[in-house]
């Protein structure tokens, strides 16, 4: 039973992003079904992302004295009818307040799962475990829009099945049993505001840089290979593949080798792997390249949390954080599309400038305030 109360923690990992990135490849049915223009359509988007991340900046301190497990059992259940009523919803503004509902409720989930995590593990395991939680998460982000392509051969609204599916089980299977959020921090010692401000800034780049740029990295993979809807969405998904079976042993490395050489090491791979993609020519090779910038950006949020949940009101400021990367996600095809179109080259040596500067501010702020 503990190991099955660990994998829903797990399984609540993939459904917030499965959720938030589910329509991106529906676009244009949804503007059919609700009789709608595809402009007006693809505000559902931003609709689910951007409230979901404003509540993030607080929801861990708006539920810090309640227990974790009736919290997120709670946000599950929400999530669960909101899905149902989005299958079936009659209107446009009507599928437009059930879906932001699902990202209001996944503000509750996502911090609060890592802080759960963070209870149940020693510190030495912690990494790994952090780890295949933000695979799971890498899982969500790119598998979506591949399953969602799958049911719009039917009824694209069936595609909120899944999210209903994973949010039952976990609400039947339960969750472990921690202490309230409040005294979920690790230490007593001051927060630092130039360590914190590094952090926040390294998983705002990184969300602009991975799962916020996938947008641009499809638009590459139709302006210069001419794939068809499919298959870029079977490329871009190769990387959240990627990472689901290679982000628990990036985790174990950091137990093993030290978080900041590999948080590091994984801000390099990225920065030179998206400094590479519009250069390559052969379509397997940007595939790998393409994999290369989702893992090692899972890597680094993974790390970033890490340091965040074990450091001063880790609990709390671990869903700032995470609103953060949200935040980068949601800001990135804004800014890095329109780059894409004057120069596509600055759309990816642009982020990949942003990551490579993170290095040095994640070094100075280990002196500042150890971890």
């Amino acid at each position: 039973m503990d190991r099955l109360k660990r994998l829903a923690i797990y399984l609540g990992g993939f459904v917030g992003p499965y959720g938030a990135q589910s329509l991106v490849v529906v676009v244009p049915d949804m503007a059919e079904t609700f009789a709608i223009p595809i402009d007006s359509a693809a505000i559902a988007l931003s609709v689910y992302a951007l409230p979901f991340a404003c509540l993030m900046l607080f929801s861990t301190r708006m539920v810090r004295k309640l227990r974790p497990k009736m919290v997120v059992s709670t946000a599950f259940l929400v999530t669960a009818m909101a899905a149902l009523a989005c299958m079936f919803a009659p209107s446009w503004y009507l599928f437009l307040f059930f879906y932001m509902l699902m990202g209001l409720a996944n503000a509750f989930t996502l911090p609060v799962l890592q802080v759960m995590l963070q209870r149940i593990h020693s510190p030495r395991n912690l990494g790994a475990a952090l780890g295949t939680y933000t695979s799971m998460q890498a899982l969500g982000t790119f598998s979506a829009p591949v399953s969602a392509g799958l049911f719009s051969v039917f009824n694209w609204q069936m595609l909120f099945l899944v999210s209903i599916g994973f949010s039952v089980a976990i609400v039947v299977i339960g969750l472990p049993e921690v202490e309230p959020l409040d005294s979920a921090s690790s230490s007593q010692e001051r927060v630092k505001l130039f360590p914190l401000a590094t952090h926040m800034l390294t998983l705002l780049v990184v969300g602009m840089s991975s799962a916020g740029l996938s947008v641009v990295f499809a638009l590459h993979l139709f302006e210069h290979f001419h794939l068809d809807p499919p298959s870029r969405g079977t490329v871009v998904m190769l990387g959240g593949l990627a990472s689901f079976f290679l982000a628990r042993q990036i985790g174990r490395a950091g137990d093993r080798l030290g978080v900041l050489k590999v948080l590091v090491t994984c801000l390099g791979f990225c920065a030179l792997s998206l400094l590479a993609i519009p250069f390559v020519s052969k379509l397997f090779v940007l595939a790998m390249a393409w994999a290369v910038v989702v893992v090692s950006s899972q890597g680094v949020q993974t790390f970033v949390s890490y340091i965040v949940l074990r450091g001063p009101r880790g609990a709390v400021l671990n869903s700032i954080a995470s609103a953060m990367r949200t935040f980068g996600v949601a800001l990135s095809p804004m800014i890095f599309v329109g780059v894409y179109l004057s120069n596509y080259w600055a759309a990816f040596a642009v982020p990949a400038t942003l990551v490579l500067a993170m290095v040095p501010l994640q070094v100075l702020a280990k002196k500042v305030q150890p971890y």
